[in-house]
């Protein structure tokens, strides 16, 4: 089990990826990494499957996705939606 930084630490760290992304910042990828990482670094080991389903909710609602960053391969960054097919659902009861 792992814990999650606070609604506003993470809700801070969306509003800057998304503000990277809006101004076209190279900063973009350390921000996806970042919040990768704070959503999923502490996932056990086995759990990385092709098929993730996913329920956001309040600041993570403007989370782009197809942004976070889960890892670089040459130095260049791989996309989470690049190895696994994400699917958002409304919440946990509709896995």
């Amino acid at each position: 089990m792992s814990v999650l930084p606070g609604m506003r630490q993470l809700g801070g760290d969306v509003t800057r990826l998304r503000e990277s992304l809006r101004n076209d910042s190279r900063q973009s990828e350390t921000d996806g990494e970042k919040v990768y990482s704070e959503l999923f670094s502490g996932l056990p080991p086995g759990t990385d499957r092709d098929q993730w389903f996913i329920a956001l909710d309040d600041s993570l609602f403007k989370l782009p996705v197809a942004a976070l960053v889960s890892g670089r391969e040459d130095g260049l960054p791989v996309y989470l939606v690049a190895r696994n097919t994400l699917e958002l659902v409304s919440g946990a009861w509709a896995i």
